[in-house]
């Protein structure tokens, strides 16, 4: 039970990016000119973002769900990107999933990135709230407007190496 759903976007890079540095703009142009100090901050669209990252989130969601033959009910946890908790409640909502089913460490830790999904997994395996068997919807948005969700059955850790837990 694994099928991966992902996709990206880049037409709405404008909506979530940094305009200076890197290859995008140099720090000095061809004529040896600075480009405006503002230009190496992040910017972004939060509306555009937050907008893309429900639709798609909840989309690729559904499609990795009946992929898998399952349903909503079956789910046992939603495990999201940690970068804002009102996308996972608003995704949620939009999948009819009960929000205690929602995965949540961003009140603990803010939105740490790429590594936010394993840091979740992470505590809540340690807490003893994943158990053996349990269907886990895993979704997450992210830079370049790309997304991806799958299902997984959560493994017995015991039968793992002691290394490993």
């Amino acid at each position: 039970m694994v099928n991966l759903i992902s996709g990206a976007d880049g037409s709405l890079s404008d909506a979530l990016c940094t305009h200076a540095g890197g290859a995008r703009q140099r720090v000095k142009d061809s004529l040896g000119q600075h480009a405006q100090s503002q230009a190496y901050y992040l910017s972004m669209n939060g509306r555009v973002v937050y907008e893309n990252a429900v639709s798609q989130m909840t989309q690729s969601s559904l499609k990795a769900v009946r992929q898998n033959d399952l349903t909503i009910e079956e789910l046992d946890w939603m495990i999201g990107h940690q970068a804002n908790i009102r996308i996972l409640q608003t995704v949620a909502y939009e999948l009819d999933l009960p929000e205690c089913k929602v995965a949540s460490n961003i009140a603990d830790h803010g939105n740490t990135l790429t590594a936010s999904i394993p840091l979740l997994l992470n505590d809540y395996a340690h807490s003893n709230q994943l158990k053996p068997g349990q269907k886990l919807l895993i979704t997450a948005f992210g830079a370049g407007f790309s997304w991806g969700s799958t299902v997984v059955t959560w493994p017995d850790l015991r039968t793992y190496p002691k290394e490993w837990n």
